[in-house]
């Protein structure tokens, strides 16, 4: 159970931060074209990037419970070797 979670913990941690990466990297982008175009209202709705978040988290944990489960049947031992 533990191997689960130390799976689990670490997909949301790494979703969380590709999560945040896209949302700054989206908003310099979004500002961007404000510059350049003043004209052009290029900013996402606040539903969008809620979806977003939430699509990118569950993603993250969905396809690594898979692997989490595969290591959980493992030795432990093996479980956290580079196998």
């Amino acid at each position: 159970k533990q191997i689960v979670v130390l799976f689990l913990s670490e997909a949301f941690l790494l979703s969380l931060l590709g999560t945040g990466a896209g949302l700054v990297l989206g908003e310099f982008a979004s500002l961007l074209i404000r510059k350049a175009f003043p004209g052009l209202p290029a900013q996402a709705p606040l539903w969008a990037v809620l979806t977003a978040i939430l699509v990118a988290l569950l993603t993250g944990l969905l396809f690594s419970l898979l692997p989490a489960r595969r290591a959980a049947r493992l030795d432990p031992v093996l479980a956290l070797s580079r196998r």
